[in-house]
């Protein structure tokens, strides 16, 4: 195969390429198989023109006028299909490493908070523990009928909703075992992520399902994995949103419920969309050169070589040529 063919052809692996992954950082993986199609077409198209191109350079009576068409026809299709290429070659080049450490802060994130609501709950568990026991402890050893006995009793049914029966049994040997229990069943059951248990269904589901997210996706912006970049990019965002939001509601609803003054993840700084990578004016406002145009045109120029290095061959010799042999 001559060298011209060989850059033909790699002209136009290197344009389908880089206009397929151009329309998949735009539009997300959605519509992947009308580009995937659409790519190919595009391939075909510019390959016949370019033969067709060249087929008329090799004759020996020239037709501008067709060549100027064909010309036209190559520069439109290339011009279409150069946003996408471009779009790509500036992602690649200027803006990959930002979108790779922001799309893996991104991931991060699920796992700051996760750790996070972890520690708040850790830390309410410790608080109420010491509470509720002093609590416990200061009501068995009130005296039976004092005010003090009943304020007590009133707050622990009251408040922190415990049975009479169990007031009504407590022991200085048993009041560590009535808060653990408490503990355990209100806060615990209630507020683990990790582990299903009594009363934490919601909190647990939906700690799965971030977490199938972070799994599913935590090596695509290292690989990287074009069909998926853009979509996870931006969704993250309100996903990690959501779940944030989840969990402060959940942990504020059993605060709440117990008279209890805290929150949790007020910390927590959920990452921006520093980078339009769907938006190919944005990306090339922030990120683009004319060395990434360059970078096209070399490529066009590669599909194009056939034609440059086209010499005449005399396929079609003019008419007064044919007269003339014939006379």
């Amino acid at each position: 195969m001559k060298f011209k063919n060989v850059l033909h052809y790699l002209g136009l692996l290197l344009i389908y390429i880089s206009s397929l992954i151009g329309s998949l950082l735009i539009l997300g993986e959605k519509y992947s198989l009308l580009f995937i199609v659409g790519g190919l077409i595009l391939v075909f198209s510019l390959s016949y023109l370019v033969k067709y191109l060249t087929k008329k350079r090799e004759e020996t009576n020239q037709n501008i006028s067709e060549i100027i068409i064909l010309a036209f026809l190559y520069v439109a299709n290339a011009i279409f299909y150069g946003i996408l290429s471009i779009h790509f070659i500036t992602f690649q080049l200027s803006a990959f490493e930002e979108i790779k450490i922001g799309g893996n802060k991104k991931l991060d994130t699920i796992i700051e908070i996760r750790k996070e609501f972890i520690n708040s709950v850790n830390d309410l568990d410790k608080n109420l523990s010491m509470e509720i026991s002093n609590l416990l402890q200061s009501y068995k050893n009130a005296p039976a009928k004092s005010l003090q006995r009943r304020i007590k009793k009133n707050v622990l049914i009251d408040t922190f909703k415990f049975p009479e029966s169990t007031l009504l049994n407590l022991k200085s040997r048993n009041i560590n075992q009535n808060t653990s229990n408490w503990i355990e069943s209100n806060i615990i059951n209630r507020l683990e992520i990790n582990q299903l248990r009594e009363k934490n269904k919601r909190i647990f589901e939906k700690s799965q399902q971030i977490m199938s997210v972070y799994n599913e996706n935590k090596n695509v912006f290292n690989d990287p994995q074009y069909f998926k970049i853009s979509n996870l990019y931006f969704d993250l965002n309100q996903n990690i949103l959501d779940y944030k939001n989840f969990l402060q509601e959940e942990f504020e609803i059993v605060c709440n419920e117990f008279d209890i003054s805290s929150s949790t993840l007020e910390q927590i700084n959920l990452p921006e969309n520093e980078i339009k990578i769907n938006s190919f004016k944005a990306l090339n406002t922030s990120h683009g050169s004319f060395i990434h145009i360059l970078i096209y045109i070399i490529i066009n120029l590669m599909i194009l070589s056939p034609f440059i290095f086209a010499t005449k061959k005399g396929l079609r010799p003019l008419f007064e040529d044919d007269l003339t042999t014939e006379l």
